[in-house]
């Protein structure tokens, strides 16, 4: 799906997308349990951008930070709408 098509209303919806990676954050933990957070910013080819949040052994398994304008395809994304559009 377009990064751009993505709505307020569409939360909750689960989608596919195709983007690249143009910014991403250190790693940082979450909760009483330390679980690992690192958040991505997506650009389509219409220069939309929304972030994707990736959670423990996702967030973890890809050196995020040497893949900065790659070009990433995922899968079964959640969309949400915690202070602004986003992906999880």
């Amino acid at each position: 799906i377009p990064l751009q098509a993505l709505r307020p209303e569409s939360k909750d919806a689960i989608v596919d997308v195709i983007a690249v990676v143009s910014k991403t954050s250190d790693i940082s933990t979450v909760g009483a349990k330390s679980t690992s957070k690192r958040v991505l910013n997506l650009v389509d080819n219409t220069g939309f951008s929304i972030e994707l949040t990736l959670w423990g052994d996702k967030a973890e398994k890809v050196d995020w930070n040497e893949t900065d304008n790659l070009v990433v395809g995922f899968k079964n994304l959640k969309v949400t709408n915690f202070n602004g559009l986003s992906l999880s």
